[in-house]
């Protein structure tokens, strides 16, 4: 793992930062577990940074995880901690979305991202990922899920599974149970005509 965030790790400007994480991503099925973001954040920050201290240590990674529209980062931003020398080389956070960093303690609600889960990599495109998929059944593993998560490369994927909950997962099609369209055609607003 240190090997492939090591250009990363030695960026020492955010625009070589995010160039480096341009090109390796870990993504997950869950967020939860023994494979889900929060225990592989917590075994790469180890692997990396073993002699880190605080939260918002040097090349921290994060992901901001809901919108505050007041500083203008929303839900999804990625951010990354480094030394600012407009701020005398305190620690902020920069963002490819700001043109200005933002000190640490005015972060909106936030996660650790060197792992993602495959939904909030959705839309986001990488050189290579690496693919952790839990070792049994989930009903979030599906065949949607999977191609979305090796489809945020088109130069390499590492898929890391059990053969078994592969093979479950691509065989298992995402249910939508919502019943919106039979809910909205049954519902009859009064002085409304149904169209």
């Amino acid at each position: 793992m240190k090997a492939r965030f090591a250009e990363f790790i030695q960026a020492g400007e955010p625009a070589a930062a995010f160039a480096a994480l341009a090109k390796f991503r870990v993504l997950c099925a869950l967020r939860h577990g023994p494979f889900g973001i929060h225990r592989i954040n917590a075994l790469i920050e180890d692997a990396l940074f073993p002699n880190r201290r605080g939260e918002f240590y040097d090349h921290r990674l994060i992901l901001v995880t809901k919108n505050d529209y007041e500083i203008n980062l929303f839900n999804g931003d990625i951010g990354v901690v480094l030394p600012d020398p407009k701020r005398n080389g305190d620690s902020a956070v920069f963002f490819e979305s700001r043109s200005r960093s933002l000190p640490c303690h005015l972060l909106p609600p936030h996660e650790t991202a060197f792992a993602m889960t495959v939904h909030k990599a959705q839309g986001s495109g990488f050189n290579h990922v690496l693919v952790l998929l839990p070792d049994r059944e989930s009903p979030v593993l599906t065949r949607e899920l999977i191609y979305t998560a090796i489809t945020r490369t088109e130069t390499g994927v590492e898929l890391w599974c059990e053969e078994h909950t592969f093979k479950k997962g691509v065989l298992t099609e995402t249910r939508r149970s919502m019943g919106l369209k039979e809910r909205l055609d049954s519902a009859q607003p009064r002085g409304y005509s149904k169209l």
